[in-house]
């Protein structure tokens, strides 16, 4: 197939009704890009809306922000320099939603609504380097850091557990597990509400960065031509960095333009904070903030 025909067709697949987002386990509902998703073999970048698959491991980059929202109603963000696997996500036939995640490196908290705490039931494990999480309906925050795992319940109750050594129930609101790889499991301590508001902003979405999301109608646009190889290469080039950009092709009496833009964003902040990014960090000129 020719490439350009390809491109136009990976846009097709990208614009998939929100209603067919809905019937799947878990999906992106926000992301402050440059942020990737792995399926397979296949690297690609990250946007609002995109259904992910078990199997998929999502990796954020500098200053980047994801909010996921999983099949029972439940979300989980991400902080920048992260990556989380889905190694299975799904509802059961006795109705209990089942997941496991995996959180190799990073910032992630584990939320759930007032309304989504009353009507689900879940049982949801969150696997860290060297602990597993298991999550029946509850409030957590947690890293992953090099030789350590570092968690907070902030509402709740969980259980965590590590080879070779028994489970340890943390049920007392901003009770801490921080523990170092190859040392036995310490006991629990304590932290502060100030200092838990320290933590929060790193897995917290910050308006005006350049976040898109699921509805989001102001668009950046990079490139406007009647050369479809110099669209293709912005199109290209913005993707290979992160950011989840179309081609949209125009047909007028001179004949057939084509825009690359990242449509999504939420806000007329977003995009200009994005727009400002793209210029800066990947040396497009011209770039402009649309609706």
């Amino acid at each position: 197939m020719p490439r350009s025909l390809c491109a136009l067709l990976l846009l097709a697949l990208m614009r998939v009704p929100s209603g067919a987002m809905a019937a799947s386990a878990s999906r992106v509902e926000a992301v402050t890009m440059p942020a990737w998703v792995t399926r397979g073999d296949v690297r690609r970048p990250l946007g609002p809306d995109m259904a992910l698959q078990n199997s998929d491991e999502i990796v954020t980059a500098p200053g980047s922000r994801v909010v996921l929202r999983l099949g029972d109603g439940s979300a989980v963000k991400l902080g920048e320099n992260a990556r989380l696997a889905i190694t299975a996500a799904a509802p059961g036939e006795d109705g209990v939603f089942r997941a496991t995640l995996r959180v190799l490196q990073g910032a992630f908290r584990f939320t759930t609504s007032a309304l989504v705490k009353s009507a689900a039931r879940r049982e949801v494990d969150i696997a860290l380097p060297t602990a597993t999480i298991g999550i029946r309906g509850t409030d957590v925050w947690g890293k992953a850091l090099p030789g350590r795992d570092f968690v907070v319940l902030l509402e709740g109750r969980i259980g965590i557990t590590r080879a070779g050594e028994a489970e340890i129930s943390m049920a007392q609101p901003l009770s801490v597990f921080d523990a170092p790889a190859g040392a036995p499991m310490p006991p629990l301590t304590q932290v502060s509400a100030e200092e838990v508001a320290k933590l929060a902003p790193e897995t917290e979405l910050r308006e005006g960065a350049g976040t898109s999301r699921g509805g989001g109608v102001w668009k950046v646009q990079v490139v406007a031509s009647r050369a479809q190889v110099e669209a293709l290469e912005a199109w290209d080039k913005l993707r290979a960095a992160g950011y989840a950009a179309a081609i949209e092709p125009a047909t007028t009496a001179e004949g057939t333009s084509y825009r690359v833009r990242v449509p999504g964003l939420a806000s007329k902040a977003d995009a200009t904070a994005l727009a400002k990014r793209l210029s800066a960090e990947l040396g497009f000129g011209s770039v402009l903030v649309t609706r």
